[in-house]
């Protein structure tokens, strides 16, 4: 028996002194993480230097993320760690002062005062990746080096060549009118081919080149801001190879291909609003009892340079090393560093964009902490892609949507019937497929999916949405809860809903709902048409506006149910429909921008939003469907109506997500969006996560699920019989 303890006793010592230290070290790991992500963060965004503007370029943010994250692992003590944030970022920022202990690991460098004065501003976060301008980052003073991507340009000469000329020498003299000095750069495929300086008030430039080989036509494309200002350029003639030729006869009025030449007006970046960052102003980050940092938020800089200088280029800084891959690769997210990275990207945006956080400093930074530690642990891309929704998830927005290349494949296709949720379960509500209708009833509750109870799976299943416990039920459960791989066999357990037994069914996923996450109401007819004589009923959602609509919106006769139980079809919101409902312009405070300085000098910036009638014609009574599938912009149209009396809402409250969203793009392909402007009700009150409410609520029962009846519809018909408007 003593023999036998031995090998016992051993491993028990072992396990006893190795798992506290193998915690300790990740503990240490996960600090250095932190740390690494709050100074990370910080930099990234309100560093005016041109260095740090300068990386946006090459090798971009993302690479320098994946490198610093390798960098803070591979240090053994906070010590070495301290060491490597001066080694990384003081030739980013070259005023960077970092503290361990009592003592300073960087020198304050000498005053150099000029001329400028560079610093931040964010409306929003410009995240590079969508095509409107309502969130913007800028440098006072400075043109960053991605405001080419807010350029907008049109065709400014579109000529054909002459035979015979194709290859040829040519000179452009352009002719211009400017409030101001200007510089204009002419590029081909992006290479810079001349620099064009504009004195004030009016000139001319040449502009020469040779005419591509085999060009048959010549375009040149003109670049400039929203908000360029008084500005006119303009052309008459063209010399190729000494002969000089009329712009106004050569002109082409169909563009046939790219153009060859691309001109851009390059100004500095306009101020988003007053408040600005001074001299004097710094952000300081403490991040544990013995490292902290501090950078100013505004420098001093010439036409050239901000100051002070760095004192080794940053170009042989260690970040300069690429993604492996290009950006969008799904390969990238084979290696830990990368999501790891993406992890700290992800906590960066939201702490300081998302418009409806709530965490507390705690809160937030154990929510890096929980899902580092789970990263770091995880095996597998599926653990990955769901520590990703559990962080997003926590964050309580029905505006993330979340994809991951690597795992989208599994979540394609679903069971071909539709559920529906009714007081805590799910019910069949559609089914898809005639071999199925043998097996299945309308009414049939879903008891669990391949051997997991609902309730079971519902524990992970509530990571694929977010927002509001309403919303949960809708995109988790109702719009997600039966999708998998396609051609993945499904084994459920229903609940006979006339037997009252238990039933095994097997069935292949291998079908897609149309519009999967904004159907509105399960009705078998969704298209537009009279209930009766004088009730028509119109969809938001999947119909265009026809005439027929806009003579009974006009007709005091008509009623008019509005079906928004989903999202809006395009026709609806370019035709804006619901201008043609009102009589009165109605003027509401429901939009606010956020104005960022720093992560401690936010503020929302309210925009009214004006409705203004089309005509103020009679109009007929109006009715409105909503329920916790109404999200985002239909949203707002249902705020307008309670605000402004438009009519009744019946059915159930919206979602409660609203507000322009911002799009963040990761290293892998991985894209996120997210609530990047606040939206309140028009009366002041809280619309997130609360939604708009309805005046009379209105919801499915079982029975009405059997009998494929819509109470919502029902209801509407029962107030205009009745007269109830």
């Amino acid at each position: 028996m003593i023999n036998r303890s031995i090998p016992l006793i051993v491993i028990v010592f072992i396990l006893y002194f190795h798992f506290p230290g193998k915690a300790q070290q990740n503990k240490e790991e996960i600090d250095r993480l932190t740390a690494f992500a709050k100074i990370a963060g910080a930099i990234r965004y309100f560093s005016p230097t041109d260095m740090v503007d300068s990386i946006l370029l090459s090798p971009g943010w993302d690479a320098v993320m994946v490198r610093g994250v390798q960098l803070s692992r591979g240090a053994k003590t906070e010590k070495e760690f301290a060491d490597s944030i001066v080694k990384f970022f003081l030739p980013l920022e070259p005023s960077l002062k970092v503290t361990y202990g009592k003592q300073h690991l960087t020198s304050p460098p000498p005053k150099e005062v000029k001329n400028l004065v560079v610093s931040k501003q964010h409306r929003g976060l410009d995240l590079y990746s969508n095509s409107n301008s309502i969130y913007k980052s800028i440098r006072l003073n400075r043109r960053s080096w991605l405001s080419d991507l807010w350029l907008n340009y049109y065709r400014l000469l579109n000529i054909r060549i002459p035979e015979g000329l194709e290859g040829k020498p040519f000179k452009i003299k352009f002719s211009y009118s400017s409030e101001k000095s200007r510089l204009i750069q002419t590029f081909q495929n992006h290479k810079l081919k001349a620099d064009h300086h504009l004195s004030e008030e009016k000139g001319f430039f040449y502009f020469t080149d040779s005419i591509p080989e085999h060009a048959k036509n010549l375009g040149i494309d003109l670049g400039i801001m929203d908000d360029t200002g008084n500005f006119d350029i303009s052309t008459d003639s063209i010399i190729i190879s000494d002969r000089s030729f009329s712009i106004k006869e050569l002109t082409e009025k169909e563009y046939k291909d790219q153009p060859q030449y691309t001109m851009r007006l390059i100004e500095n970046d306009q101020k988003l609003f007053e408040e600005e960052n001074q001299i004097g102003d710094s952000l300081s980050l403490h991040l544990s009892n013995n490292l902290s940092i501090s950078f100013p938020l505004a420098v001093f800089a010439d036409e050239k340079h901000t100051y002070p200088r760095p004192i080794s280029s940053f170009v042989d800084g260690p970040y300069f090393k690429k993604l492996p891959f290009p950006l969008m690769n799904p390969e990238n997210l084979k290696d830990l560093n990368t999501r790891i990275a993406n992890v700290i990207s992800i906590w960066n945006i939201f702490q300081i964009a998302y418009v409806y956080n709530t965490l507390s400093d705690k809160e937030a930074e154990d929510l890096l902490r929980n899902t580092l530690a789970e990263v770091i642990a995880s095996d597998n891309q599926l653990e990955y892609d769901l520590s990703l929704r559990k962080m997003l998830h926590a964050y309580q927005d029905a505006h993330i949507f979340f994809n991951n290349p690597l795992t989208d494949h599994l979540y394609t296709h679903t069971v071909p019937i539709t559920i529906i949720h009714i007081d805590g379960n799910y019910y069949i509500q559609n089914i898809h497929n005639e071999s199925l209708k043998g097996q299945l009833n309308i009414g049939d509750q879903l008891f669990s999916i391949d051997a997991q109870s609902i309730p079971e799976l519902c524990k992970t299943q509530k990571y694929f949405g977010s927002g509001s416990k309403a919303n949960l039920i809708v995109r988790a459960g109702e719009f997600n809860l039966l999708y998998g791989q396609e051609n993945s066999v499904a084994k459920l357990i229903f609940k006979d809903s006339k037997t009252k037994k238990q039933k095994s069914v097997e069935s292949v996923r291998n079908y897609q709902q149309k519009d999967r996450f904004i159907y509105t109401s399960f009705l078998d007819r969704t298209d537009n048409r009279l209930l009766n004589d004088s009730t028509y009923y119109f969809n938001y959602s999947s119909n265009p506006v026809n005439d027929t609509l806009l003579n009974y919106i006009d007709d005091p006769e008509m009623h008019i149910i509005f079906d928004l139980r989903g999202y809006l079809n395009r026709d609806v919101e370019e035709k804006n429909l619901i201008s043609k409902l009102v009589r009165d312009t109605l003027v509401s405070d429901h939009f606010l921008y956020y104005h960022i300085l720093s992560p401690n000098n936010k503020k929302f910036e309210v925009v009214k939003d004006y409705l203004v009638p089309a005509n103020n014609h009679p109009k007929a009574k109006f009715y409105f469907l909503a329920s916790e599938s109404t999200q985002s912009a239909p949203e707002s149209i249902l705020d307008m109506v309670k605000f402004g009396k438009i009519g009744p809402i019946i059915g159930k409250p919206t979602a409660g997500a609203n507000g322009n969203i911002n799009t963040l793009i990761l290293p892998g392909g991985i894209q996120i969006t997210f609530s990047g402007l606040k939206v309140v009700n028009s009366d002041g009150s809280q619309h997130h996560l609360i939604g708009v409410k309805p005046d009379v609520e209105v919801g499915y029962t079982l029975e009405d699920v059997k009998t494929g009846n819509d109470p919502f519809i029902e209801k509407a018909l029962e107030m205009i019989s009745k007269g109830m408007y």
